[in-house]
């Protein structure tokens, strides 16, 4: 698990591909939000509040197992 306001960076996995998500790849941001709790169905995550806009959003769903402490 990684706090609320943790720097960290993206990886790339499967499901960040089948998001279509994999230009992120290598971005840094800071967690808003934990959605890996066990309450939480289907894919678990965090928000992630990157630096730089992509798609002119700076806030993204990023899959757990693409993120990691920067």
């Amino acid at each position: 698990m990684i706090a609320r306001n943790s720097k960290v960076k993206i990886v790339a996995s499967s499901q960040l591909t089948e998001m279509m998500l994999e230009e992120l790849v290598g971005e840094t941001g800071i967690v808003s939000e934990d959605l890996t709790g066990p309450e939480r169905r289907g894919c678990k995550g965090y928000m992630v509040f990157l630096k730089d806009p992509y798609q002119e959003e700076y806030e993204w769903f990023i899959p757990a197992e693409s993120v990691r402490h920067a």
